[in-house]
């Protein structure tokens, strides 16, 4: 996939922008939405490679820009600021996501250990420590390790966040990690 830049849009709407951000008025973000999310959306998608990532920092853009529009009203020009935030955001995402399988495949790791045999103290004293571990974060760690779901799908099936669905994931396996008394998880 080619990397797409930005480029100069139709006219210079940026002064429209800034003048409009700085009076609070919101139709400033019908106006950056209208001129510049295109052009952001294709240089995300060719940092993320992703077009689900890439739609999903571009929501966190608008929402950002809508949360801050104040101070982008504040910038010079515009477009330069939207690309330098994407950038961030994508970086982010790209980050949060190597974390977030780091800790997949430690967890697949200790998990595999585990032998298949149900009789096994092993796998019995797993069971138990599963069965005490709170009930939204034992529901979280089997669909996520036993049923190989992803945190999306979970976070559907539970009617909860993905981000909601991975600290409970987190913290149950810190605690289970406790109980179990494995430094490897």
């Amino acid at each position: 996939m080619e990397p797409v830049f930005p480029t100069e849009p139709d006219g210079d709407v940026d002064p429209e922008i800034c003048s409009r951000l700085a009076q609070n008025d919101l139709s400033a973000l019908d106006l950056i939405s209208e001129h510049y999310a295109s052009q952001v959306f294709g240089y995300l998608l060719s940092l993320l490679c992703s077009r689900q990532d890439a739609e999903d920092v571009l929501q966190d853009l608008f929402t950002t820009v809508a949360r801050k529009r104040l101070l982008v009203a504040k910038a010079r020009n515009v477009q330069p600021y939207l690309f330098r935030l994407a950038r961030n955001l994508a970086l982010n995402r790209i980050k949060q996501t190597k974390r977030r399988q780091d800790r997949e495949r430690q967890a697949d790791q200790w998990m595999m250990r585990a032998p298949a045999s149900s009789s096994s103290p092993n796998l019995q004293h797993l069971e138990a420590a599963l069965a005490s571990l709170p009930e939204k974060q034992r529901v979280v760690i089997v669909m996520k390790i036993f049923q190989e779901k992803s945190f999306r799908e979970v976070a559907e099936v539970l009617r909860i966040s993905e981000n909601t669905a991975a600290s409970r994931y987190r913290y149950g396996l810190k605690k289970l990690k406790r109980m179990l008394g494995d430094d490897n998880l």
